[in-house]
């Protein structure tokens, strides 16, 4: 809604987090000389939005690499400036205070948010048709098969590490969300530098 006058309901966006990542995706990302970092990515394409949350393989030219502990950081792209990176705690006492703070001076003060790009006339139509090369972790020939990958780019199979880097759309790993959460599964988007 901030940045593009759009709602779109949270269940209808993919969300994926780290919480089965293990050794062995470290390792890959370390061969690969990335850091995994949960991001949440909201683009404009045309006349097309899309939006998710995936931990990304981040290459060390991109301006999270650096981001670490209870820091947070927020790349902006406009059309006129470039790309804007903002980074600053995120977490601990001082930052959540304030935070709290500020919701409860919004409150004291009957605060309302207007959303303006709300009121354009041509709004961009969400979609989940976009395609993102990923990092597949898997075990079983069951879990391989969850995902269909327009385009295999890498694969490796052995008799506890098996993955596969390939291209995927948002709509198949929104499709799959739930049986991605598997402790034997891990995906990472994997963005081309």
């Amino acid at each position: 809604m901030h940045a593009f006058g759009v709602y779109v309901a949270p269940e209808e966006i993919f969300t994926y987090g780290i919480s089965t990542m293990n050794d062995a995706d470290i390792r890959f990302t370390k061969e690969k000389d990335r850091r995994i970092k949960l991001v949440a990515h909201v683009e404009k394409f045309d006349d097309r939005l899309i939006m998710c949350v995936i931990p990304q393989l981040i290459s060390r030219n991109k301006y999270i690499y650096g981001v670490e502990d209870e820091f947070n950081g927020v790349v902006i792209k406009g059309l006129f400036y470039g790309k804007q990176f903002m980074f600053g705690r995120g977490a601990g006492g001082q930052p959540t205070g304030s935070a709290v703070l500020s919701d409860i001076t919004a409150c004291a003060y009957n605060y309302r948010y207007e959303y303006k790009k709300r009121n354009n006339s041509v709004l961009p139509a969400y979609t989940k048709e976009h395609t993102f090369r990923v990092y597949f972790r898997y075990k079983t020939a069951e879990q391989r098969n969850l995902l269909n990958f327009s385009k295999v780019r890498e694969q490796y199979s052995s008799y506890d590490y098996n993955y596969i880097v390939g291209d995927v759309t948002i709509a198949n790993l929104k499709a799959h969300q739930e049986e991605l959460r598997h402790p034997d599964c891990f995906v990472a988007a994997y963005p081309f530098d």
